[in-house]
């Protein structure tokens, strides 16, 4: 079976956890900070890393996430 390549996107990502990511068209911009609760800094106004991923994978993996 041939996969035809439909669209590219491009992301950057710095600092991991407690860092920032960024697309290639400036759509997803975010600061990112671990919880205090997790043992992270908890910097206020950024998003927990954590939260990103559900969304991101659900399609890849068929998870049936609310």
């Amino acid at each position: 079976m041939k996969i035809e390549k439909i669209f590219t996107a491009q992301a950057l990502a710095k600092g991991g956890r407690d860092g920032h990511v960024s697309t290639n068209n400036n759509v997803l911009d975010v600061d990112l900070s671990t919880p205090k609760e997790m043992g992270g800094p908890g910097k206020a106004g950024a998003t927990n890393p954590s939260s990103c991923l559900p969304p991101a994978t659900r399609p890849a993996l068929r998870v049936p996430w609310a």
